[in-house]
């Protein structure tokens, strides 16, 4: 989570998009750095009773201003999203990551950040391959915990 907030504030993120939320945990990580930037994080969350849980951690933790969690598929709940996104955090299902990215990459600034977590305690290579036969994108694996796919998008 740490590492989530630590590139919002970097990157100085404005924009910010999660597909899977489940509770708010990672969202509330990111929201921590939004607070910072003075940015936004828009998440998203297939079961709806998570996504109101989400919801309501935000606001326990006093992030509620920076982050909003929507229910349902992310393909579905962020079709409208019309900003240009500075960083895309994906941690939905593992078989999804390919459809979520192909969903909302265009939406993705350049220089924009892309982190897919779990890249290496799960099969990912899907998406992986995807991500690296991409003209429009740059990806490296980061050994850290059970692995995350950094990738940015190239202008």
């Amino acid at each position: 989570g740490r590492f989530l907030a630590i590139w919002v504030v970097a990157t100085g993120a404005q924009r910010i998009v999660e597909v899977g939320s489940s509770n708010g945990v990672s969202t509330i990580w990111l929201a921590s750095g939004a607070a910072r930037t003075g940015g936004r994080v828009t998440g998203s969350e297939l079961i709806p009773e998570r996504a109101a849980e989400a919801n309501r951690n935000l606001a326990e933790a006093g992030l509620g201003g920076f982050a909003t969690v929507l229910a349902g598929d992310a393909r579905a709940a962020l079709a409208d999203y019309a900003e240009p996104i500075d960083l895309l955090f994906i941690d939905a299902e593992k078989d999804d990551y390919p459809g979520h990215l192909l969903a909302i990459v265009d939406k993705l600034r350049p220089g924009g950040l892309v982190l897919a977590d779990n890249v290496l305690s799960h099969d990912i290579s899907a998406y992986q391959h995807l991500v690296r036969e991409r003209d429009d994108l740059a990806a490296v694996t980061l050994p850290l915990d059970r692995g995350i796919e950094w990738a940015v998008k190239l202008g």
